[in-house]
């Protein structure tokens, strides 16, 4: 196992906060130490992140990106330093798959890097390896649900307004259902 010692100055630590540094250690004390003293949140030595992504882009450390093709989408290597790393997604943690090329390219040149290698070898078209999502499934079950309810009482309350009948003052229908309590009372007061 290799020993890394990183110094920090109060300069250079407000200005790579938020990145992601990956340390081999012998002692796991002072890992914990590092990430303490850092701010950081240990990360799998062999991913990056968005995040991480942008500040190095920023920084100027990213030497290029090679796109490989692969069952329903394109992965992303980018290459920093001596390693190359794919790119993951911030809450799964997994390999971030982009579904169409377009999308990858724009996403690219949106953080800075215009230049790429593309591998289509192993790209699939076909092959569509997404995760299901029930919970969003669900939650948008729920939406059509709702939004067909809002239309059937939307539509209810115009044909209550487009209705020729004469409307029936409040006092009337008051008066009505007044007289229809007070009957209903007393068939149960009769019933008992």
């Amino acid at each position: 196992m290799h020993t890394t010692s990183v110094m920090f100055s109060t300069r250079a630590r407000e200005q790579f906060k938020g990145l992601q540094i990956t340390v081999n250690c012998i002692d796991s004390g002072l890992l914990k130490t590092l990430h303490k003293q850092l701010g950081a949140r240990p990360m799998s030595a062999d991913t990056i992140d968005h995040q991480t992504l942008s500040k190095l882009v920023d920084a100027g450390a990213v030497r290029g990106a090679h796109i490989i093709g692969q069952g329903g989408g394109w992965a992303v290597l980018v290459k920093y330093g001596m390693k190359e790393q794919p790119l993951v997604a911030q809450r799964s943690g997994d390999v971030r798959l982009f579904s169409k090329f377009e999308t990858l390219v724009a996403y690219l040149r949106g953080i800075g890097i215009a230049r790429f290698d593309v591998d289509a070898a192993n790209y699939d078209p076909t092959s569509k390896p997404r995760k299901a999502r029930p919970d969003r499934s669900e939650a948008l079950k729920h939406a059509h649900e709702a939004a067909a309810y809002d239309k059937w009482f939307r539509g209810q309350i115009q044909a209550s307004i487009d209705d020729p009948a004469p409307s029936i003052a409040d006092a009337e229908v008051k008066a009505r259902f007044a007289a229809k309590r007070a009957a209903l009372r007393d068939s149960m007061g009769n019933a008992a």
